[in-house]
C-alpha cells in the first residue's frame, strides 16, 4: 500500500518531536541557530535524493515527473543551504535580498511543472513534448514575473521595504497557486495517484500556511532561527521527504483518459498562449501608467522586450512542432482511408463473384439443354438435301449463334467452377516460363518482344498448378494484344520474392488499360462485340482469391499497363515434408 508507514515515517516523526521540544526547551542561540539551518538543510537533501530514485526506477513521464520534484527540492536545499551558510558559518544575519531569495522562489516552479506534466495519463493521450513546451513557457513567465514585480527593487534601485513586500506578495501568490494545481489533480485522479496527490496537497498547504506566520513573526520581530514558529516549515520538509521516500513503494499505474483529466489536457495551452500574450499588458503598464522613477520603468520594457522574444521562440518552436504532428496524422489519415478503400472495393470484389458463380453455375446447366437440342437438330437440318439454299444459309447461321452460345456457356462455367482440391507445391518460375513459351509461338513475327526476369531459388507456392496457369496465361495474352494494337512493343515478366510473398509482374508499353478500377468486374470488357465475354480477369480474380493471394493493375505512367500477383509463399515446414514424401 502506498504511504503505508514504515521504519522511515517514524524516524521522521520522532524527528519532528524532538525538534520541536528542542525549539521549546532551548532559548535562542547558535545551537537552535544550527538546528534550525542545517536540520532543514539535511532533510531537504533526502527528499531531493529520494525523488531521484524514485525517476532513475521509473521510466518516460513519471520519470520527469519524479525529476522535476526533485528538481524542486533540490532548489529549497539550496536555499537552505544559503541560509546555514551565512547563519551558521559566517555567524552573521542574511540580507534582505539574499542571493538565494530568487532560488526559494523557484523552487515551485518545478513542483508545478511536475503536477502540469499528467504523469497518470497514458502516453497516447498526448503528446510528451507539447506538454513540456507548456511547462517550458509557464516557467518562463515565472521567471519573468520575478524580474518584473520583485528584481528592480532588488538590483536597480535598492529598496529593503518595498522588496520584502512585493518578494512575499508574490511568493504568497505562487504559493497558493501550487496549492489550487494540487487539488485540480486530486479530483482528476483515482487509486494511488489520489493519495500521492493529496499528502503532495496536504504538504503544500501547510507549507503556505506556515510560510505566511514566519513572514508575520518576521514582520513584528519575534522570529528568530529555531524558534517555536520553525516547527510548522520542519513538519512541511519532512512530509515532503516522506513523500520522496515511500512515493516510489506502490505501483503508480496509468489511468483511463477521463472527462477532467481530458478537460486539463485542452486547457494547458490556452493557459500557456495567455502567459504568453500577457507580457505586451505589462509592458503596456510599465509604459503608460508605472510611476516608478525611469530607471525601474526602462528596466520593465526591456526585460519584456527580452522576454517577449524568448517566448516568442518557445511559440515558434511548438507550433512547427504542432504543424509536423498534424501533417503526420493527416499523412496516416490518408493511408488509412485508402487502405480502407482497397478492403472495401476487395470485399465488393468478392461478393460479386460469389454471387455471380452461384447464378451462372445454375443457369449455365440449363441452357446447355436447349443448346445441344438447337445444335443437334440444325445439324440434321443441315444435312437434309431437299432445303432451299437460303433455308441452308439459315441453319447455318443457327448453328454457329448456338455454338457461339455454347462457347459463352463454358466461360460461365470455368468462371463458377469452384476451386479444385487438388492442390500441391508449385514452382511459379516453371509455370512461367511454359507461359513464356506458348505466347512467344503467339507473338512471333508481330513485333512483340518478350523478356523475363526470374529470381533464382524462389521457394514454392500451395495450390493448383493448372489454375495458376490458366491466370499466367491469361494476363500475358491480354498484354500482347495490348501491345499489338500498338503495332508491337515489348513484355516484360518479372519474379521475385517480397518477405514471405512471391510477386510476379506482367509489365507491357501497350495501349494500356481503360478503367483500371473495373477490369476485374464480371462481363466488363474492353474488346468489340464477339471479341471475348469479359470475364476472364474476374475468373483470374477469383482464382488468386483462392490461393489466398492478391491481383491488381494500373496504367504506367511511360505508356502501358502493369498487373502485379502476389501469392503467399509455402512455410518451409511443407516444403520439406513434401521433399521427403518425394524422396520416399
Amino acid at each position: 500500500m502506498l504511504f503505508k508507514p514504515n521504519r522511515a515515517f517514524w524516524f521522521l516523526l520522532g524527528f519532528v518531536v524532538v525538534h520541536a521540544v528542542s525549539t521549546v526547551v532551548l532559548h535562542q542561540g547558535y545551537a537552535t541557530t544550527v538546528a534550525g539551518d542545517a536540520l532543514p538543510f539535511l532533510i531537504c537533501l533526502i527528499a531531493c535524493l529520494a525523488m531521484i530514485r524514485n525517476g532513475w526506477r521509473a521510466e518516460g513521464v513519471l520519470r520527469a515527473f519524479w525529476w522535476l520534484l526533485s528538481l524542486g527540492c533540490g532548489l529549497w536545499a539550496v536555499n537552505q543551504g544559503g541560509w546555514t551558510w551565512y547563519e551558521a558559518v559566517l555567524f552573521r544575519k542574511p540580507p534582505d535580498a539574499a542571493f538565494v531569495d530568487p532560488v526559494l522562489f523557484l523552487h515551485l516552479v518545478p513542483l508545478i511543472a511536475a503536477v502540469g506534466l499528467l504523469p497518470q495519463v497514458p502516453a497516447e493521450s498526448r503528446k510528451l513534448y507539447f506538454s513540456t513546451f507548456n511547462t517550458v513557457i509557464l516557467t518562463v513567465w515565472w521567471l519573468y514575473a520575478y524580474a518584473f514585480v520583485v528584481v528592480p527593487d532588488e538590483f536597480v534601485l535598492y529598496n529593503a521595504d518595498r522588496y520584502n513586500d512585493r518578494f512575499n506578495a508574490l511568493y504568497l501568490v505562487e504559493n497558493v497557486l501550487l496549492v489550487v494545481v494540487l487539488g485540480l489533480a486530486i479530483s482528476a485522479a483515482r487509486a494511488n495517484w489520489r493519495r500521492l496527490y493529496l499528502h503532495l496537497f496536504c504538504a503544500a498547504s501547510l507549507y503556505t500556511v506556515s510560510s505566511l506566520w514566519l513572514n508575520l513573526a518576521i514582520g513584528d520581530g519575534k522570529y528568530y532561527t529555531g524558534s517555536p514558529y520553525d516547527i510548522p516549515y520542519m513538519v512541511t520538509i519532512c512530509w515532503f521527504a516522506w513523500i520522496g521516500l515511500r512515493g516510489g513503494a506502490g505501483e503508480l499505474a496509468k489511468q483511463p483518459l477521463d472527462t477532467r483529466t481530458q478537460s486539463w489536457i485542452e486547457s494547458s495551452p490556452k493557459v500557456a498562449m495567455m502567459a504568453a500574450l500577457s507580457l505586451p499588458l505589462f509592458g503596456g503598464w510599465a509604459l503608460l501608467w508605472d510611476t516608478s522613477p525611469p530607471e525601474l520603468r526602462r528596466f520593465r520594457l526591456a526585460l519584456t522586450m527580452l522576454f517577449m522574444i524568448i517566448l516568442g521562440v518557445c511559440v515558434f518552436i511548438k507550433q512547427h512542432l504542432l504543424n509536423r504532428a498534424l501533417m503526420a496524422m493527416v499523412e496516416v489519415e490518408q493511408r488509412n482511408v485508402l487502405q480502407m478503400k482497397r478492403l472495401q472495393d476487395k470485399l465488393v470484389q468478392k461478393e460479386k463473384l460469389a454471387s455471380l458463380g452461384q447464378l451462372v453455375a445454375g443457369a449455365a446447366h440449363e441452357i446447355n439443354n436447349p443448346l445441344t437440342a438447337i445444335l443437334g437438330f440444325s445439324e440434321i437440318l443441315s444435312a437434309d438435301p431437299s432445303l432451299s439454299e437460303s433455308a441452308q444459309q439459315s441453319v447455318h447461321k443457327i448453328a454457329q449463334q448456338a455454338r457461339r452460345t455454347s462457347g459463352l456457356v463454358a466461360d460461365l462455367q470455368n468462371f463458377s467452377r469452384t476451386a479444385s482440391s487438388d492442390r500441391t507445391l508449385v514452382d511459379v518460375a516453371s509455370l512461367v516460363q511454359r507461359s513464356v513459351q506458348i505466347q512467344a509461338m503467339i507473338a512471333e513475327g508481330k513485333n512483340i518482344r518478350i523478356e523475363t526476369d526470374l529470381e533464382p531459388s524462389l521457394p514454392r507456392i500451395w495450390g493448383n498448378a493448372n489454375r495458376l496457369f490458366q491466370v499466367f496465361t491469361h494476363i500475358a495474352e491480354n498484354a500482347i494484344e495490348s501491345v499489338q494494337e500498338k503495332g508491337g512493343g515489348s513484355l516484360y515478366l518479372r519474379l521475385r520474392r517480397d518477405s514471405g510473398e512471391l510477386v510476379l509482374d506482367f509489365i507491357d508499353n501497350g495501349a494500356g488499360i481503360r478503367e483500371p478500377d473495373r477490369v476485374f468486374d464480371p462481363f466488363y470488357t474492353t474488346k468489340p462485340i464477339g471479341g471475348g465475354a469479359g470475364l476472364g480477369l474476374s475468373a483470374c480474380y477469383g482464382i488468386i482469391q483462392e490461393h489466398g493471394g492478391e491481383i491488381s493493375c494500373s496504367n504506367r505512367d511511360e505508356g502501358g499497363a502493369i498487373f502485379t500477383v502476389r501469392l503467399p509463399a509455402a512455410a518451409e515446414r511443407v516444403q520439406a515434408v513434401a521433399a521427403n514424401v518425394g524422396s520416399a
